[in-house]
C-alpha cells in the first residue's frame, strides 16, 4: 500500500514536470516566431525578388504550380551559400506561398514582393503574402498545458499529504486487530483494484471501515486467506497494517 501511494505520488510529479515543460518550450516557440515575423514585416526588409523555378517540379503551361524565389545577390549575408538538390541543381532562397501558372509569372515580369532580414548571421525570408497575411499565435495551448499541470501537482500534493498522514497513523496510532469482510471495485477508476471492508475493535467495540482502491485481486485474496491482520487508527483514519 505505501509503495503504491509512494508511484502514485511520483507519477503525478513527473507528469506535471513533463506537462510543464512541453507547456515553457511551446509558449517560447510560439513568442520567439511571433517575435520574428513581427520584425521580419518592417518596411524596410519588404523587397523585390526574382521568381525562379524549383528544381525538379515539372511545369507546364496549363495549371498553376509552386515557385520559389531568389534574392539580389548584395542582399545575401557574408558568405552565404545556395543549397542544392541532390543531383546538384540549386536550391531557391525561398518559396512563394501560392500557386502560380506560367502566365502569372510572366504577367509578373518574374518578380515578386517578399520580406528578408539576417539574424545572428543566417538568413530569414518569406513570400510577402505570407507574412502580410500572418495571424500571431496564440498561448491557449501552453496555458491548458499549463492548467493541466496545476491539477497534477495538486494532485501529487494531495497524495502527499494523505501519504504522511497514512505514515503517522501506522505509526503512531492505536493497534487493532482487523477481519477481511468483501471487496468491491469503485464506482469509477480502474476495476483492476479493490477497496476493501474489514472490521476491527476499536477502543473495546466493533468498527467497520473500507479503504481506497488501491488492493490487486492476489493481495484481496491474501488478505481472505488470514485470519486476522493488524490494523492501527487514530482519530478518524485507521489503516490496514499488513504487508502484502
Amino acid at each position: 500500500m505505501i509503495r503504491k501511494w509512494r508511484n502514485r505520488i511520483i507519477l503525478y510529479g513527473v507528469i506535471f514536470i513533463a506537462l510543464l515543460v512541453v507547456g515553457i518550450l511551446i509558449f517560447i516557440s510560439i513568442n520567439d516566431m511571433n517575435k520574428e515575423f513581427k520584425a521580419l514585416g518592417a518596411p524596410e526588409n519588404r523587397v523585390t525578388a526574382e521568381i525562379v523555378p524549383i528544381p525538379n517540379v515539372n511545369y507546364s503551361d496549363e495549371g498553376s504550380f509552386t515557385w520559389g524565389y531568389d534574392l539580389p545577390d548584395e542582399l545575401l549575408p557574408s558568405g552565404y551559400e545556395r543549397q542544392k538538390t541532390e543531383d546538384g541543381k540549386i536550391k531557391p532562397d525561398g518559396v512563394l506561398w501560392r500557386s502560380l501558372s506560367k502566365k502569372q509569372v510572366e504577367d509578373m515580369n518574374f518578380r515578386a514582393e517578399v520580406y528578408y532580414m539576417i539574424k545572428d548571421g543566417k538568413l530569414i525570408t518569406w513570400d510577402s503574402v505570407y507574412v502580410d497575411n500572418f495571424v500571431p499565435g496564440g498561448f491557449a495551448t501552453p496555458v491548458f498545458l499549463w492548467i493541466l499541470s496545476a491539477a497534477f501537482l495538486g494532485l501529487g500534493a494531495y497524495y502527499i499529504v494523505k501519504h504522511i498522514l497514512m505514515m503517522n497513523v501506522l505509526k503512531n496510532g492505536e493497534l487493532s486487530l482487523g477481519r477481511f469482510e468483501e471487496a468491491f471495485h469503485s464506482a469509477t477508476g480502474s476495476h483492476k483494484y479493490y477497496k476493501v471492508r474489514f472490521s476491527y475493535l476499536r477502543d473495546g467495540e466493533q468498527a467497520e471501515a473500507v479503504t481506497d482502491a488501491y488492493y490487486v485481486a492476489k493481495e484481496v485474496d491474501d488478505l481472505k486467506s488470514y485470519g486476522s491482520f493488524e490494523v492501527r487508527y487514530s482519530g478518524k483514519r485507521v489503516f490496514i497494517n499488513q504487508k502484502l
